[in-house]
Order: structure tokens, then C-alpha cells, then sequence
């Protein structure tokens, strides 16, 4: 009854059992399905919100209203979108992985030819050996991703509205209908001087402003600012009081277009000397500000009046943008389908975990791999290239073996080696290359966004008063030459431009994930040589365990997933479209024009985010197993060669297994069986003993004739004598099997045991 304990299953709470059923879900049949269905309902939700906020947006706008209304609506609209699009990716890494997932027929041709496939991890090793309808889906999973992420974030912009305003600076005189002569004036704006000096003696202009209040409202392009008159009195540069000019009472006119920056034009002229960009300093002691002028005419007080801009923000929505987003995600969603569809109508199941395949090989192990049970990733890339040609022991051992594979005797030793062994070196080098392309473009960006926030406001610490990710004049920028380019024209560029790192962070997700997985999945495989367990596979038979997210437990997955989710976010937020919409002094629409928008607070959080996902995959990287298995777990040829059960044992994939040592009746080899063992020899030599001739092989019991098919699970006795000794001292060589197996003789391998 003891020994039956660990066969039985043990009872289960009704939680459990609710548990159970939910997790039905996460095996490979449910998630393919779940992800068929994630994917139509995304598509049908970017379906109807395309028609619905077509129809009733108003010149391509889905909101008009308040502007920090506005701004909460775009947030939360952004961070629905990066949740939807990390959801499909999900649903597509998912298909992605199960494309690639090798069925056994192709591992065992690919042992034959001395080749070994990747399982449970996303592999392009795989992706040239599988048929040309997987190959075409994967690549169209791929490339359907790209759209996507270039496109989805940039579907919906905040538009940032600005005045045009008219700015005069004038004498008293002006005010009292004074004459005006346009040729005497700096710079004129047509005739809306006339129209100003009229719109003033019937009152029009009811504002009075102080030097500094007026500075204040005029300083920003993003205040409730109209036609302006500014009077002065006094000419700082010849000394002269205005008046004398009785000819003209026009002294200086202007009309900014559109958005020229905040501070750095007529304002801020270098006739004073205090920088106006710093609002700060001069508002907490006005004084500084007493001499304001511009051009040299101080400035003695404003007469303005008020548009209110504060309701004139939208939210605009990009009709040819979505219906791109729709196209990409319809033929996405029919990819996933026909993925779902082909896992139901395919005979031969692939081992998409590594589950899968040693529940395959422990049902039909695989000659080629035979008495190799501590053979590694390594070793076998060394013999597959040191062993291209045919040789003696594949002849000897059957037309199906392997060029690369031999008997061999291996000492174990016992290693606690560290996560980061497991993964590939590419791997490795693209996931750390795409983390350091995206710091490094963030940080140039970063800097360039500084010095332009220093520029437009006189203090590069000033974006500690903006928000997160709020529409500012002082971050914005124009690109090149795009401020002659149509609408349409500098609108695609800004939003290429701004998509770039969202590219970046899809190629960080992929990579991080196989990383992820394939660190995990060692684990999962070292898990074996600790304790007794049900192998977890994709479609679980008797007491084996159900699949969770393929190859990722929840644990890794929800976090890893969720960290892209606000990376995209973040990153949507960094750099973005702005829609300028200028309105003429009387509140009425004038034109519409894009600039580049940019945040320094979700640049600083994607940066940190890039930083806390590096810094968590390096320091799971320093863990370490204590399974005590050889390494690379995603090795088709490693899982192979731990799968020659004992002869007898039936049904193990069926029940818990435990990798280990087998401990069965002791079997020698005759002379001629010797010959294939040239790991005896090597490990003679390695230990000070000579080396094992023919003649020193001999029989404890009775003799014995076996061949290398019948060797799993047993023990090797061999007697070696040393010509050395003249008593022929001999000694005994024992040699044991490790392999997974459901018996109870199974043992955890010591530190210098002979194994094959």
C-alpha cells in the first residue's frame, strides 16, 4: 500500500475542482480556442467603434468639449487600446508557438539525419523544418503584428487648440484715435489695426493688464488670449517718451501663425534683461518684470479681451488609420482561426510542451538516443559537427541511427547551474540588443526633449510642473521641414515617427518570452528530479497534469504581460501626434496643422520600466536548479536520451515520473559489445586507471551477449585488471541508467557514477 501512496491522487477540495474546470480552458485546445475567440471579439469591437465613432464624430472629432475632460478620455481610450493590442498579441504568440511545435514524426527524421528540434519555446530553428501552410501562417502572425503597433495608438489624437491673436503695441494716442502710418511701423498685419483701433472706442478690448499679468497670459500659447493692444509710453533704446511720435501711434505689430514656441520670439526680446521663460522668478517678484518691453517700448499695461479655449479641445479620430487597424486585425483573427481549425483536424498532435515529449518518448523511445541519458545541448553540437560523415558505430548500430549519436559513458556530477545556462546565446544577444536599442533610443529622445523644454521655458527642470503625458506648447516640436508638408503628409510622419519604440517593445516582448520560456521550461524539466510528478501536457491523459499559459505559469506570464501592457501605454504616451487647431481673435476655426508631441514623465517611466524588466530577466538569469538533469530541457535529442524507461514498465507517461537512477539487477558486456563503449576508456584514463583492453572484460555471472537496445535500465558490471598489478587486481565498474520512470527503484544519481 506504501508504495501504490504516490499513485494515487489525492482528494480535492470543491475549490479545487471549480479550479480544475477553469484551467480546462488553459490547455492547448482551450487557449487556441480562447485565443479564436479573443481575436473576433477585438475585431468586432474595433469594428463597431470604427462605424459608430464615424458616424458620429463632426469634422473627424468624436468629442468637442472641455480640454481636461478631453485629456482623461484620450488617456483612458490610449490605455483600452494597449490592453486590446498586448490581449491579440498574446492570442498570436500563442498560435505563433504552436506552429512551430514539432510533431514526433519530424523529430525522429530529424535525429536520423543527426539534427535536434526545439520544444515548448518559440524556435525559427523549427520554422524551416515545418510544412509550407505553417511556415506561411507563422510569418503572416509576424508581419500582421507590425500594422498594428505602428497604427493602433495613433488611431485617436487630442487636438490642442490655439489662438492667432493680433499683437499691438501702441502710444496713449492710438487709444484716443490717434493717427497711424504703417510704413513707420516695424512690422504691420494688414489692416487689422484699423480694426482694432475701431473695436477699442466702442469697447472691445474691457481687460486691463498689468505688465506682469499681461506677460503672464502672452508668455504661453496655450492661454484664453485675443488681439492684444499694448501701450507704451516710453522707449527703453533712445530714452524718448512715444508720444513725440505724433505721426504714428502704431509702434509694433505682429500676428503669430500658428504655433511658433513658447518665450522665444517678440516677448522675449534681448532689449530685457530678464528671461520672461521663467514665469516662476518674475511672478514672485514683479519688480523683475517693471521694465518689460518690447523691442525697447516698455510696456506700461494690456487692454485685451478673453476667448475661452478651455471648451474648444477634441479628440480626433483617424477614420484611414482604423480601417488599417481592421484590415490587420481581420486577417490576424483568420490566421488564429485557421490555426484552431488545423490543431482539430490534425491526426499527429505536435509536442508543443516538453510534457508532450516525454510522454511521446516514454510511449516509443528513440533508438538514436539510446545509452546517452546525460548527454547535453553541447555535446551534441559538438559531435553533429565533429561527426557529419558515417562512421563504424552508426553502421554497427542500424541504418536508423544517428551520425551524431553514440553509446557513451558519462560521470555524473551533481550541478546547481544557473537559469541563464539554459537559454540560447541568441537568445540572450537579441533580447539584450533589443532592450539596449530601446534605452537608447529613449534616451536620445529624452535628451533632445529636454533641451527643447529648456529652450522653449528657460529651465530644463521645468517638465517637473507638467503632467503626465499632458498636451504642453512648451513640448512640442516640428520635424524637419514638415511645417511646409500638407496635413495628411506631416501627419503620417509624426505618427511613424512616434510608433518607432512601440515597434521596438513588440520585438522586446517576443524576446523576452522565449527567454522567459525557455528558462522556465528548465525548470519545469528539473522540477522531475526532485520529486515525483504528473507530466503536464497539452491534452492530459490518466493522472497527467493540464497546460497553463503553453509554457509559462501564470506567475510569469500575468506579470511579463501586464509589464508590456504599461511599457506600450507609457511609450503611447512619450511621443505622440498633436492636431493644432488656430482660432481667429473672434473664436471662430481657422485652420488645422500636426507638430510632434512629446512627454518627459512617460519617457522617464518607460525607461525605468525597460530597466525593471532587464534588471528582473538578468537576476532570474542568477538562479539556479537543484533538479540535478542535464541542461537544455528544449532539446528534442536531451529528451530523447532521458526516455528509455526499463524494459516492462508500461503506461509510465500515464502516472507521476521521477528522473533518476535506476537500481535493477547488474548486466556485464561481452568483448565484442565492449568496443562501443569508448566512454569506458575515457573515463578510465580521466580517473589514473589504465586503459580497458578486450580481454580485461569479463563476466560476473553468466554470460551475456547484449546488444545497445537492450541496455536501458540496466546496470554495467565490468571488470578491468591492471597489467600493472601482478595479482590481476581487478576492479569493478559499475554502470547505471537514469531515465524518467514511474518504478520505485529510481534514486537520485551521487557525484561520480558511470551513466549511459
Amino acid at each position: 500500500m506504501k508504495l501504490l501512496c504516490p499513485l494515487i491522487p489525492k482528494f480535492k477540495s470543491h475549490l479545487a475542482l471549480l479550479w480544475g474546470k477553469i484551467t480546462r480552458w488553459v490547455q492547448i485546445d482551450g487557449l487556441l480556442m480562447l485565443a479564436s475567440l479573443g481575436s473576433a471579439i477585438i475585431l468586432l469591437v474595433n469594428i463597431v467603434g470604427t462605424v459608430v465613432l464615424n458616424t458620429r464624430a463632426r469634422n473627424s472629432n468624436i468629442f468637442h468639449g472641455n480640454c481636461s475632460k478631453a485629456s482623461y478620455i484620450d488617456s483612458g481610450l490610449h490605455a483600452i487600446i494597449n490592453v486590446l493590442s498586448t490581449l491579440l498579441l498574446a492570442a498570436s504568440n500563442v498560435c505563433m508557438q504552436y506552429l512551430v511545435s514539432p510533431t514526433r514524426k519530424q523529430v525522429d527524421e530529424a535525429h536520423e539525419r543527426g539534427q535536434y528540434l526545439d520544444v515548448g519555446t518559440q524556435s525559427l530553428r523549427n520554422l524551416w523544418l515545418v510544412c509550407w501552410r505553417r511556415r506561411a501562417l507563422w510569418i503572416a502572425l509576424a508581419i500582421s503584428s507590425t500594422p498594428l503597433q505602428f497604427l493602433w495608438n495613433s488611431s485617436l489624437a487630442q487636438t490642442f487648440p490655439l489662438s492667432s491673436p493680433a499683437v499691438l503695441v501702441v502710444t496713449p494716442d492710438f487709444l484716443n484715435g490717434g493717427t497711424v502710418d504703417p510704413k513707420e511701423t516695424v512690422q504691420t498685419i494688414d489692416q487689422r489695426y484699423i480694426q482694432a483701433q475701431v473695436d477699442y472706442l466702442v469697447g472691445e478690448y474691457p481687460i486691463r493688464l498689468d505688465p506682469v499679468q499681461c506677460l503672464s497670459r502672452y508668455v504661453t500659447t496655450t492661454s484664453n488670449r485675443s488681439d492684444v493692444l499694448m501701450v507704451s509710453s516710453y522707449d527703453i533704446v533712445t530714452g524718448s517718451d512715444t508720444r513725440r511720435f505724433s505721426n504714428n501711434s502704431l509702434l509694433f505689430a505682429y500676428n503669430p501663425y500658428g504655433f511658433d514656441g513658447p518665450g522665444n520670439y517678440w516677448e522675449c526680446g534681448i532689449s530685457n534683461s530678464f528671461d520672461c521663460r521663467k514665469p516662476k522668478e518674475w511672478k514672485a517678484n514683479p519688480s523683475i518684470a517693471k521694465d518689460w518691453n518690447i523691442f525697447g517700448y516698455r510696456i506700461d499695461y494690456c487692454l485685451t479681451k478673453e476667448i475661452d479655449l478651455n471648451n474648444l479641445c477634441s479628440i480626433q479620430f483617424l477614420l484611414p488609420i482604423m480601417i488599417v487597424v481592421c484590415v490587420t486585425n481581420a486577417a490576424k483573427c483568420m490566421c488564429i482561426l485557421n490555426v484552431t481549425l488545423m490543431y482539430f483536424r490534425q491526426g499527429e498532435k505536435p509536442l508543443v510542451t516538453i510534457g508532450d515529449a516525454i510522454c511521446s518518448f516514454l510511449q516509443d523511445p528513440d533508438l538514436t538516443t539510446a545509452q546517452m541519458c546525460l548527454v547535453t545541448k553541447r555535446e551534441l553540437s559538438e559531435l553533429q559537427t565533429r561527426h557529419r560523415s558515417c562512421d563504424l558505430y552508426a553502421i554497427v548500430r542500424g541504418p536508423q541511427s544517428s551520425t551524431w549519436v553514440r553509446p557513451r559513458v558519462s560521470e555524473y556530477h551533481f550541478s546547481r547551474n544557473r537559469w541563464c545556462q539554459t537559454a540560447s546565446r541568441c537568445t540572450w544577444i537579441f533580447a539584450l540588443l533589443s532592450f539596449a536599442v530601446l534605452t537608447i533610443l529613449m534616451s536620445t529622445l529624452l535628451f533632445v526633449c529636454l533641451q527643447r523644454v529648456q529652450y522653449n521655458s528657460g529651465a530644463m527642470n521645468s517638465f517637473l510642473d507638467y503632467g503626465f503625458g499632458s498636451i504642453r506648447a512648451q513640448m512640442q516640436m516640428r520635424l524637419g521641414d514638415l511645417w511646409k508638408a500638407s496635413y495628411a503628409r506631416a501627419t503620417a510622419c509624426y505618427i511613424l515617427f512616434s510608433n518607432v519604440p512601440q515597434f521596438i517593445a513588440s520585438i522586446i516582448d517576443f524576446q523576452s518570452n522565449a527567454l522567459l520560456t525557455q528558462m522556465h521550461v528548465n525548470q519545469e524539466w528539473q522540477g522531475y528530479g526532485r520529486k515525483r510528478k504528473a507530466l503536464r501536457t497539452s491534452a492530459p491523459e490518466g493522472m497527467q497534469r493540464g497546460t497553463y499559459f503553453l509554457s509559462l505559469p501564470w506567475r510569469y506570464a500575468v506579470p511579463q504581460k501586464t509589464f508590456l501592457a504599461v511599457l506600450h501605454w507609457t511609450l503611447s504616451r512619450s511621443l505622440f501626434l498633436v492636431p493644432i487647431e488656430t482660432y481667429h481673435s473672434d473664436g471662430t476655426f481657422q485652420l488645422r496643422y500636426g507638430t510632434q508631441g512629446f512627454s518627459v514623465w512617460p519617457m522617464l517611466s518607460s525607461l525605468i520600466l525597460c530597466f525593471l524588466m532587464l534588471a528582473s530577466l538578468i537576476l532570474l538569469g542568477f538562479r539556479r536548479y537543484d533538479g540535478g538533469l542535464p541542461l537544455n530541457a528544449t532539446c528534442s535529442a536531451v529528451i530523447s536520451a532521458a526516455c528509455h524507461q526499463p524494459k516492462g514498465e508500461r503506461d509510465a507517461h500515464l502516472s507521476p515520473v521521477l528522473w533518476g537512477a535506476l537500481s535493477d539487477n547488474e548486466i556485464v558486456l561481452d568483448s565484442e559489445v565492449a568496443e562501443l563503449f569508448p566512454g569506458i576508456r575515457d573515463y578510465c584514463g580521466e580517473v589514473g586507471r589504465t586503459e580497458v583492453e578486450r580481454q580485461s572484460v569479463s563476466v560476473n555471472s553468466e554470460t551475456q551477449s547484449i546488444s545497445a537496445s537492450e541496455m536501458n535500465g540496466e546496470d554495467i558490471e565490468l571488470d578491468t585488471a591492471d597489467p600493472q598489478s601482478s595479482n590481476e587486481t581487478k576492479r569493478k565498474l559499475t554502470i547505471r541508467h537514469c531515465c524518467f520512470s514511474s518504478a520505485q527503484n529510481v534514486g537520485r544519481p551521487v557525484d561520480g557514477m558511470l551513466c549511459m
